[in-house]
């Protein structure tokens, strides 16, 4: 009865549930890949693009320019100043909430507060970083 069993010749509808099963997510994960090429990836490609010609706000492409737009961009002080004040922003702003984060996560663990406390502390902290003081 086995034998008979393991020769069974697979239908048609054992092979579509068997791809349904196996395509499903990726059907279902396919929008977000289609809007995130149509409003994240083909703007940075488009940029990248732009960036490496000479281009004219009104009158668009002006020609190949390779990468003197980045050479004239580098020569630029300010430019090494906005970088600057770019790196100091990130640094100002993410190693002090790291630290916190790791300081708070420690002290949870520690278990010198209350359970429900950990939770309290978790709500409040989203709350604040979502909806921060004017």
């Amino acid at each position: 009865m086995s034998s008979d069993a393991a020769t069974a010749r697979v239908t048609w509808r054992d092979r579509l549930s068997r791809f349904e099963y196996k395509a499903s997510p990726y059907l279902y994960i396919s929008p977000f890949f289609i809007v995130f090429s149509v409003t994240g990836l083909f703007p940075l490609v488009y940029t990248a693009w732009v960036s490496v010609h000479k281009w004219h706000l009104i009158g668009g492409d002006k020609g190949f320019n390779g990468v003197e737009n980045y050479a004239a961009v580098l020569d630029h002080s300010v430019f090494w100043i906005a970088l600057r004040n770019t790196f100091s922003i990130f640094l100002l702003s993410s190693v002090p909430q790291i630290i916190a984060a790791i300081f708070i996560a420690w002290v949870l663990d520690a278990n010198c507060v209350p359970r429900h406390f950990g939770a309290w502390v978790c709500c409040c902290l989203t709350l604040w970083r979502l909806w921060p003081w004017p």
